[in-house]
């Protein structure tokens, strides 16, 4: 890893935690936070590798106790969290966005980053669900069925959609400029 690549992905860690604590709670128990926004410029910005390698170190750090996810919160007890298979679907989101903006035969680098960050947030939302149902169904030993817990997400569609369309753009615009000056590649 180069010392410009191991800048960039620390710097997402960071902006991570940042949108941790930038959230909006309306009286639900899954605040609206900056976390997808930043997720998804990863994969842009810093693409297949390093994209998601920033999220793993987001989550790691959480894990072993720095009280750096959502509302503070850190350490293992996180893992039984509702709202933990989000944190993975960090990584698998940020791959496909980077995977699809690299692939994507679309000629115009916005719309192909745009069409890239609206899918990675989709998929984000895979392991969320799944992993709530687990929780739910198999752990707490609460029945609840995927078409109930999906429903919890809907209120969370627009205001996502809305995050990878300005990771989308702000994304490809940082990317450009990075390309320009030979920091990231091509």
């Amino acid at each position: 890893m180069k010392l410009k690549d191991l800048i960039k992905t620390s710097l997402f860690v960071v902006l991570m935690i940042v949108g941790a604590f930038i959230n909006v709670s309306f009286g639900s128990p899954i605040p609206y936070t900056l976390q997808t926004l930043f997720v998804l410029m990863s994969g842009i910005i810093l693409g297949v590798k390093y994209g998601p390698l920033s999220q793993v170190v987001y989550i790691l750090l959480g894990l072993f106790g720095l009280p750096i996810f959502t509302q503070g919160k850190g350490g293992f007890g996180a893992l039984m969290s509702p709202t933990f298979g989000f944190l993975l679907g960090f990584i698998l989101g940020a791959y496909i966005t980077a995977l699809l903006f690299k692939k994507l035969a679309i000629k115009n680098d916005y719309v192909r980053g745009v069409v890239s960050t609206i899918i990675g947030a989709a998929v984000i939302y895979i392991p969320g669900i799944l992993y709530f149902y687990v929780l739910q169904n198999a752990i707490i030993g609460k029945a609840m069925s995927l078409l109930t817990i999906s429903g919890f997400m809907v209120p969370f569609f627009i205001p996502d959609i809305m995050k990878a369309i300005v990771a989308g753009l702000i994304g490809v615009l940082i990317r450009q400029a990075l390309v320009n000056r030979n920091l990231v590649d091509k």
